[in-house]
């Protein structure tokens, strides 16, 4: 528990700058966004008509961008998993205060009460619709990895093939 590292303030930015520098420091090397496609690429409908270079290449590049895929998606979630967490204490620390103000009062569940704390407080409202689009971010980097990883099995697959092909000759 002694190597947790400490936070000086509670918020999400501290907390997650806190966590980059435990990662730095632990001297794992930063990966930089590799080259190799520009904005868009073209995958090939029969990767049989790709040559040995032109298949090698193109594997090559794809698990670059996997890992950077990779490497985005850990952060990005390690962001919304950080932001959550403050969210949750905030709307918690509210709905606990709007019980104890209602004396008790019976009839409203805990996620009644957060949906009234939620549309009458301006920041909570903005963080709520903040976490939702962390969220797709996070889903979109992850169907991204998946592509990237569904293709490098066919291209894969391919090169199996093509070797099995030779070995028969």
């Amino acid at each position: 528990m002694n190597n947790l590292p400490s936070v000086n303030k509670w918020s999400v930015r501290n907390i997650l700058e806190t966590i980059e520098n435990n990662i730095l420091n632990e001297a794992f090397p930063e990966m930089e966004q590799p080259d190799g496609f520009g904005k868009s690429y073209n995958f090939p409908s029969d990767v049989s008509n790709l040559n040995f270079l032109q298949l090698g290449s193109l594997q090559l590049k794809l698990r670059g961008w996997l890992s950077w895929g990779i490497k985005q998606q850990a952060k990005k979630e390690t962001e919304l998993n950080t932001a959550q967490t403050m969210y949750d204490i905030q709307l918690w620390s509210r709905v606990a205060e709007y019980q104890i103000s209602a004396g008790g009062r019976k009839g409203l569940t805990k996620e009644m009460i957060s949906a009234k704390i939620i549309t009458e407080d301006e920041h909570l409202e903005k963080f709520t619709k903040t976490l939702a689009v962390m969220r797709g971010v996070v889903a979109r980097l992850e169907a991204q990895n998946k592509i990237y990883s569904e293709q490098i099995q066919t291209l894969s697959r391919e090169q199996s093939r093509r070797e099995a092909e030779v070995r028969l000759i």
